[in-house]
């Protein structure tokens, strides 16, 4: 199926291979002219441990990884936290339907899609969305389940033993050790440690 825009959900907190694999196989989805949405997740939060990029950040981060071949195909939306899952779907459902108003893209006509991949129980959101067709990106037998959080463990301790090379591309890596040279870097750690 050619989808027009195809959503991928995700706070990103630690761009790996796992959201790489997911995001070139929803670009070889759609229609010539379609777009990939990454709608990327807690962009009101403030920095965190748990979040330390912003949206900004996240989706340069993104962008340099998947490069001009792909980038150019990738539209970015901020999406809320919320108290309520239903004001969180509408913030999604609007999102959605910004990005299909800011490509000219009919809301009766377009074919919209929702890629992910259901891996445990912080995936449920997916459910939350029937009235757009499902894509699920099943991990491969010989694919190690990859954490953001690892990456962000790595993030905060370099020493750990972690084989972050085969998690990340050398443009997120660079992108975290040049994170840790910033100021909000260092009141993360300071945070962490209190």
């Amino acid at each position: 199926m050619n989808f027009d825009i195809l959503g991928y959900i995700g706070r990103f907190q630690g761009f790996h291979f796992g959201h790489k694999n997911v995001v070139i196989e929803a670009i070889n989805k759609l229609a010539p002219d379609g777009k990939l949405l990454m709608f990327i997740g807690s962009s009101n939060q403030p920095r965190t441990i748990k979040n330390p990029f912003s949206f900004i950040e996240r989706a340069q981060m993104i962008k340099k990884s998947m490069g001009s071949e792909y980038s150019n195909r990738i539209v970015f939306r901020p999406v809320f936290d919320y108290k309520s899952d239903d004001d969180w779907i509408l913030d999604v459902k609007r999102q959605m339907s910004i990005t299909l108003d800011t490509f000219g893209y009919d809301h009766e006509k377009a074919n919209i899609g929702l890629i992910g991949m259901n891996k445990d129980e912080s995936t449920y959101y997916l459910k939350h969305f029937p009235f757009w067709p499902y894509v699920d990106y099943p991990r491969p037998d010989d694919d190690v389940m990859i954490s953001a959080t690892q990456v962000r463990d790595w993030l905060f301790d370099p020493t750990i033993d972690i084989d972050i090379d085969s998690m990340i591309d050398e443009t997120v890596k660079n992108s975290l050790i040049e994170f840790r040279d910033s100021e909000q870097f260092n009141i993360l750690k300071a945070s962490k440690w209190k």
